[in-house]
């Protein structure tokens, strides 16, 4: 029997566990009443609340550190600040540790799915634009593939996603390759 070697990306994108003692987390850290929650993304649940309107809950993995989800808090409140269109911290001390991870809670933001459209596409390009354009005290480096690269710069995101895209080359097929070495060029 061969030894099955582990996927890149379970070695990148670290588990989160307590879910299930999570409500009582928040319950007892915020003196809310959790209805449910509903996971939206690895460690993100909609915290659906019987007692008021919605949270997001971010659970980080556990070598992140807290003062790093303490540092996500403080740049939403700068963003509010500047009155950027972001969530909002849902709590005064909107980060706390559960079972050795940070937790931040945000408002929960209704809304539709974007639809793709290139009016969608303007809006977000324009949105990037007013981001691009605070002071740097008002924003940091990376942290758009937080699954990968828990916080660093943009460069060590690409490194990561250029070692997920090695690991998967010997496994794709000739008329895959191609495509492989364009995306890499990119």
């Amino acid at each position: 029997m061969g030894v099955v070697a582990e996927p890149p990306t379970s070695r990148m994108i670290q588990p989160r566990s307590g879910q299930d003692t999570l409500p009582a987390h928040l319950e007892a850290r915020y003196g809310i009443q959790v209805g449910r929650m509903t996971e939206l993304d690895l460690g993100v649940y909609r915290v659906s609340r019987r007692d008021g309107p919605d949270w997001v809950a971010r659970v980080f993995a556990a070598d992140r550190p807290i003062a790093a989800a303490e540092g996500d808090a403080g740049l939403l409140r700068r963003l509010e600040q500047q009155e950027f269109p972001a969530e909002r911290c849902a709590a005064q001390e909107p980060v706390s540790a559960h079972e050795g991870q940070g937790v931040l809670v945000t408002r929960h933001v209704e809304g539709a799915r974007a639809d793709g459209s290139r009016r969608t596409f303007a809006r977000l390009g324009g949105l990037l634009g007013q981001l691009h354009a605070l002071p740097s005290d008002h924003v940091r480096d990376g942290g758009g593939w937080h699954h990968l690269v828990h916080q660093d710069t943009p460069a060590a995101e690409i490194a990561a996603a250029r070692s997920l895209l090695d690991a998967a080359a010997p496994a794709l097929a000739a008329d895959q390759r191609p495509l492989l070495a364009a995306l890499r060029a990119e």
